[in-house]
């Protein structure tokens, strides 16, 4: 592609103006990156369409960048997305995270987050007895039989 864009260039015989007393065809020299040849010269290819530049085969197109307006992203409820858990009970939720409590049999709130696809934020010792209470935090690699697990909470259809 680039190629096929030096050859325009080359028939359109635009020359690079540099600070050297000669001028240079860009056919022979080519522009920088992110410059087109436009009337005899390099110019940025953002420059406003209106100026006469032209579109170049090869460059990359803008970063898309929403809306400041943009709808705000869905949110799945935790307890759709964590509710299957064993033990499951709801300690608290916020929109990055879920924090509930499950029986993890000896795995960590790293593998209970896992299973429902989604990475863990943290984890607490807790018990069934007093399940959202937290004995310590542990983090989410510790090893216990119930656990109260943050886990970061997906967007809706992710």
């Amino acid at each position: 592609m680039r190629a096929s864009a030096i050859m325009l260039l080359f028939a359109a015989g635009c020359v690079l103006r540099t600070s050297d007393p000669e001028t240079v065809t860009c056919a022979a020299a080519g522009c920088p990156d992110g410059q087109a040849c436009v009337e005899d010269e390099c110019v940025a290819i953002s420059a406003a369409p209106d100026a006469g530049v032209p579109a170049v085969a090869d460059a990359a197109p803008a970063e898309q960048v929403p809306a400041a307006d943009a709808a705000p992203v869905a949110l799945e409820s935790c307890d759709q997305v964590f509710g299957a858990a064993d033990g499951y009970l709801l300690c608290g939720e916020d929109a990055a995270s879920c924090t509930f409590f499950a029986r993890t049999a000896g795995g960590t709130c790293a593998d209970q987050c896992a299973l429902f696809a989604s990475e863990c934020v943290g984890g607490y010792d807790s018990n069934a007895g007093a399940p959202c209470t937290i004995i310590t935090e542990d983090g989410c690699l510790a090893t216990h039989t119930t656990q109260t697990c943050i886990c970061a909470r997906p967007a809706a259809g992710q």
